[in-house]
């Protein structure tokens, strides 16, 4: 429970920096966050992956005061090699995702934020693809939870993030560094193998980049 405070409290800070820094420095917007009125958990977020901002942009997309913080997610194992980044990405609210040592070391803390009906944001690649036309594998991890949690809202995002900023482009680049949040739905379950509920995951957030692509070309055209 204390733990719990903690992180919800870190992640609130993150939140007013997060805007902060990418008013400021940033091309940022956010779209669909209409959609996401009254939503309640348990909520698995499922997104591309672009950028090291993207679970802190991810958590913009509500509001400061929502119920469903601490948001729970998965960083690389990298980061947490030493004792220091170890913690402040505990208190951040993520969990590292441990190769070979199956899912449900991985999944933990995300299966335990899902109980308490809170968020939990995975990415399916997981790794962070820069090019929608790749066809990388998809994990498992996003699958289990939705076989689980037979109750669960899935929100699908779309991140228009900019890969590979340096410190010197991210200051005075203006860069863009947006999110869609799509509609939320549900799956349902029956006879669906995790190839299945995977791809199933991925084309919904793919979906929102093409129609944003099509969106732009049409206002080209």
């Amino acid at each position: 429970m204390i733990m719990k405070f903690i992180t919800s409290f870190a992640q609130r800070l993150a939140w007013l920096a997060t805007i902060a820094a990418m008013k400021i420095f940033c091309n940022f917007y956010r779209e669909g966050m209409e959609k996401l009125r009254g939503i309640s958990g348990p909520l698995l977020i499922v997104s591309n992956h672009r950028s090291y901002w993207d679970s802190f942009i991810i958590g913009t997309l509500f509001p400061f005061s929502s119920k469903l913080f601490p948001l729970s997610f998965i960083a690389a194992e990298m980061f947490f090699k030493n004792p220091f980044s170890r913690l402040i990405m505990k208190v951040l609210g993520a969990s590292p995702a441990i190769r070979g040592k199956g899912l449900d070391i991985s999944l933990k803390d995300l299966r335990a934020a899902l109980a308490d009906n809170r968020a939990a944001v995975i990415f399916p690649y997981g790794k962070r693809i820069y090019d929608d036309s790749e066809r990388p594998g998809i994990g498992r991890g996003a699958a289990a939870l939705v076989s689980e949690f037979k109750n669960l809202t899935i929100l699908p995002v779309y991140l228009k993030t900019t890969p590979g900023l340096s410190l010197f482009k991210f200051l005075f680049g203006k860069k863009e560094m947006g999110a869609i949040a799509g509609n939320p739905y549900t799956i349902n379950l029956e006879h669906k193998t995790h190839e299945e509920i995977s791809a199933i995951l991925v084309q919904s957030f793919l979906a929102l980049g093409h129609a944003e692509t099509a969106k732009q070309s049409a206002v080209l055209n």
